[in-house]
This record gives structure tokens, sequence and C-alpha cells, in this order.
């Protein structure tokens, strides 16, 4: 099933029609940075006791006059926060990428039984074509800490083939639950 901000607001016919389907439907927006064609908003979506709670982030582009949703990305917490937003060129195949970082609470399982609390910090990289809310999510930097000292840990550099998948390079001997895939589908066309 789609989200409900794909339901309901996924094209406009102007900025000001997007901004009242988001009102209208009960979402709040905050503009954060545009990047050429495209805008990426934080979503704010109601909780159900007259306030409102973080949904997510979504990026709309402007195709022919119209402002269709490109990307998105729901983070399923609070807590995270907008770094960077850019248009990117991948082997000829453009799109864009927006960084977000985290930091909150996890537990670490000792033993497969005594489970520690602790914090996670990381940083996701977000890359979407534009042309659907569909987006390839990326971990590029993850830290595990218990007690105050790191744990799990994780640096990765992202690159992407020539069959459109993203590498994600980086020492995995003490990434534990930070290590992300090694390669994953962009998903996305792109040209040699």
């Amino acid at each position: 099933m789609e989200p409900p901000l794909v339901r309901a607001c996924r094209d406009a016919s102007s900025w000001a029609a997007l901004d009242a389907c988001i009102t209208k439907h009960g979402f709040h927006m905050q503009l954060l940075q545009q990047a050429g064609s495209a805008r990426l908003i934080r979503v704010d979506e109601p909780n159900g006791e007259g306030g409102r709670v973080e949904m997510g982030y979504a990026m709309y582009v402007e195709t022919d006059g119209r402002w269709r949703l490109g990307g998105l990305f729901e983070t399923g917490v609070p807590g995270w926060q907008f770094l960077a937003f850019e248009s990117v060129t991948l082997r000829k195949g453009n799109g864009f990428r927006f960084d977000l970082g985290f930091i909150g609470p996890t537990s670490v399982l000792f033993d497969g039984e005594d489970a520690r609390p602790g914090r996670i910090m990381m940083k996701r990289s977000v890359y979407c074509h534009g042309d659907s809310w569909g987006c390839t999510e990326v971990n590029v930097m993850c830290d595990v800490l218990v007690a105050g000292s790191t744990y799990f840990s994780y640096r990765g550099t992202v690159s992407v083939d020539d069959q459109a998948r993203l590498h994600n390079a980086g020492a995995r001997d003490v990434a534990g639950t930070c290590e992300p895939p090694r390669e994953q589908f962009l998903g996305w066309p792109i040209r040699p």
C-alpha cells in the first residue's frame, strides 16, 4: 500500500497548490532546500492527539510546470536531522541525493541474552531518481556506543557501477549491527 502522502499529494499544478494539498490532508511541511528543479521538504503528520509527529522527508520535482513527488524517505522514528541535498549524476544518469543524520537510543545484545542500552549515530544517503517516490537508502556511517565506548563502527564510501548497483566499501571487521549491504540496486536508469 502506498504511504498516505503519496496517495494524497502525488502532484500539484503549482507549489502553492502542493502546500494547500499537504495542509488539507493534515500534514505540515517545512521547505529545507532546493537543488536544481527539486525541493526537499520535511513532513510531519497528525499524531491523533492534536499534535504532529515526524513522518519523513519528501522531494518534489518540477517538470513541465507541475510539482511531482520524486522521492520519499519515511523515518519511522523521530530524531532524524537534515544534512545535505544535491543533484547528482551517476554514470550519466541524473537524480538527487539527500543526507540525513540520526542519533538515538539502541540496545546491544551480549552473549545472546544480556541486552545493554546504548546510543546509535548514523549518516544515511538517500538516492532518488525523481520520477517516482521510491528511493535507495545507503548507510555510509554508523557508530554504536555502549557505556560511552564504541562497540560497533562503520565508515563507507559509495560508488556506482555500469549495472546500476551502488557499492558500499568500508572496513567491516568491527561493523557488527552497523554493517550495511555491500551492494544495492540503484533503481534508476543510467547510461554507460
